[in-house]
């Protein structure tokens, strides 16, 4: 429906509320990017890798990040692509948080997703899922414990 007053359009456009893939309030904004697509390039990298990818899509509050995501997340649905879209900011406390809140987040937003589809994952292939996750834990309390380390030699190089 148009908009027929101020309250109507900054309603319509309120940038804490992302798009869903398929809404026809969404713009292309790709020609004042540079001209580029994005979701059709990080597409491409996905299908066309043999291994696991890693991207970022980065930019400000309310510039359509997880709105493209979301297009994107529709574009790989399908035969080939399972895709699980995971907010870690529902649950868990963004003043207070840790690594750790959000690596369980995440495990937590897959689990229930496998539960929802009733799908059954390969024991090996969740052990691999899983073991992406230790590493993260892992190094996160190794840089933990050496920031202790340091704090404890500063303190003690100036009780000396």
């Amino acid at each position: 429906m148009p908009a027929e007053n101020i309250r109507d359009v900054f309603n319509s456009a309120n940038p804490d509320k992302p798009l869903e893939s398929g809404d026809p309030r969404y713009y292309d904004c790709s020609a004042y990017r540079g001209g580029e697509n994005i979701i059709g390039q990080m597409r491409k990298i996905i299908e066309l890798s043999d291994t696991t990818t890693c991207q970022l899509l980065a930019g400000p509050r309310g510039s359509g990040k997880t709105t493209e995501l979301k297009r994107l997340q529709k574009n790989l649905e399908g035969d080939r692509y399972w895709v699980v879209y995971c907010d870690v900011t529902t649950g868990i406390d963004l003043e207070d948080t840790e690594t750790i809140d959000i690596v369980l987040a995440l495990i937590k937003i897959v689990v229930d997703e496998l539960d929802q589809r009733e799908i059954q994952i390969p024991p090996e292939l969740l052990e691999q899922f899983l073991s992406n996750f230790k590493e993260i834990v892992l190094v996160k309390e190794e840089y933990d414990k050496y920031e202790a380390e340091v704090k404890a030699g500063v303190k003690a190089g100036f009780e000396i």
